[in-house]
């Protein structure tokens, strides 16, 4: 009798390639496929090109007949850290709060974005995440035509942060690089002090600077490192950085989680 457990690919999807692992579940979870593809796009605000080259790739056999698990890039991504507000205890109070708070950044926030929640405890602040609704629509419409679960869409700045926690201090910067955006969360003991994204040039020295000024924004903080989530390549042209209080997050055991394979997998390849 064969144990009930199906397989799990794990995608990063992003304007100019998606990543995609293959994770066969059972007692032993392990890697058993992994590739990374191009997306042809002229634009890296555009996510359709993504979603279309992914659903080109779902229907290869190889990837075929796996619950789905997504980091979206953080191209595509609106987010904030919203204060506890006293009061403010059911989901729907906190979403309509969240719509609130996130529209004082990004503007007026329709049914164009679907909102999504995380972990906090009421009196704690939360973090808000926005992405396209036609985009999580699209996701959603792409498992159900291949037949598998859509296990889980989240930001890749949320992912990054789960796989790395363990090694991330209570404050200090968590960074993710990719081209053309960096997405940055500010730590605390509580979990998120604020989180910025910002459209960013190819030129990397000013990018670093950048990365830099995030470093001195925790000038006081018990440490002021910065954690570095970025594709090799990238880290290829990159002057080192260690003296600065930066450093690149990297690790390439397998491991038995899809996204934390993802993370792993789009720094190498990606």
């Amino acid at each position: 009798m064969s144990l009930p457990w199906r397989d799990e690919v794990g995608v990063y999807l992003s304007p100019r390639r998606i990543v995609l692992v293959r994770m066969q579940r059972g007692l032993r979870p392990r890697c058993v496929l992994e590739a990374c593809f191009p997306v042809e796009s002229a634009s890296l605000t555009q996510w359709r090109p993504a979603l279309e080259a992914l659903h080109q790739r779902l229907a290869d056999s190889e990837w075929t007949g796996a619950g789905l698990r997504i980091a979206v890039a953080d191209h595509w991504v609106r987010q904030s850290v919203v204060p506890a507000v006293a009061g403010l205890d059911r989901t729907h109070e906190r979403q309509v709060y969240a719509r609130h708070w996130l529209a004082q950044t990004y503007g007026e926030l329709g049914d164009d974005w679907q909102v999504a929640l995380g972990e906090s405890l009421p009196s704690r602040p939360f973090v808000a995440s926005a992405l396209p609704t036609a985009l999580v629509a699209g996701l959603a419409e792409l498992a159900a035509a291949t037949g598998v679960p859509l296990l889980s869409v989240q930001p890749q700045l949320v992912v990054a942060y789960n796989r790395w926690r363990s090694r991330l201090p209570d404050s200090g910067w968590l960074v993710t690089l990719d081209e053309g955006c960096l997405a940055a969360a500010q730590l605390a003991p509580h979990g998120w002090e604020r989180v910025h994204t910002v459209r960013i040039g190819a030129d990397w020295s000013a990018e670093l600077r950048r990365l830099r000024a995030f470093g001195r924004l925790t000038a006081g903080a018990s440490t002021q490192r910065v954690f570095v989530d970025a594709p090799r390549w990238l880290r290829a042209v990159a002057l080192p950085v260690q003296e600065d209080g930066l450093e690149w997050l990297e690790d390439e055991r397998p491991h038995r989680s899809a996204l934390h394979n993802v993370v792993r997998a789009r720094g190498m390849y990606a």
